[in-house]
């Protein structure tokens, strides 16, 4: 996560599992110039931030990938 919005500098960047979601929540600090009513660029808030993660490529170990469901394109 720090190196995907290292562009916004983030200070500091903590993991939190959930496992009961199968997910895992990331806080990442100081990227908000000071905060959504503070900052002079509100597209970078926390839900505009979210979707540049949507973006994210992610390696799949073919073990892995062999058990998920079939997703139509």
């Amino acid at each position: 996560m720090a190196h995907w919005f290292g562009y916004r500098k983030p200070t500091r960047v903590t993991r939190y599992v959930l496992p009961g979601l199968q997910a895992m929540n990331f806080v990442l600090e100081g990227v908000l110039d000071g905060g959504v009513n503070s900052a002079l660029n509100l597209d970078a808030h926390g839900k505009g931030l979210s979707f540049h993660l949507l973006t994210l490529r992610v390696a799949v170990p073919a073990e892995l990938a062999a058990r998920l469901p079939d997703v139509p394109a």
